[in-house]
């Protein structure tokens, strides 16, 4: 990662809403999870405000490009198809 870039949240092993749940076997759609997607949005909207079919098409977008899921997916298989359905889970609720 270059020098001054901000890493996103939970792609660090930290928690944060890119792993929160995940390796306790939540579904994404568990509400307990909530506050850890909550997390990620405002981490999101540093670069732009996304509506929810954004919002859903960015987690989408780290599905289907194989450079976000190399990375994402790094340290173990899973989180980026985890994240896209939390946050889009959290895009149809709150968005």
């Amino acid at each position: 990662m270059a020098a001054g870039a901000e890493q996103a949240p939970g792609t660090d092993g930290s928690g944060g809403p890119g792993n929160t749940g995940y390796p306790a076997g939540l579904a994404p759609s568990d509400p307990r999870l909530g506050a850890a997607v909550a997390r990620y949005y405002p981490w999101v909207c540093a670069g732009w405000t996304p509506d929810r079919a954004a919002y859903k098409g960015l987690g989408e977008l780290y599905v289907q490009d194989s450079r976000f899921t190399a990375f994402y997916n790094s340290e173990a298989p899973g989180p980026v198809a985890y994240l896209a359905e939390a946050s889009g889970s959290r895009a149809e609720a709150n968005l």
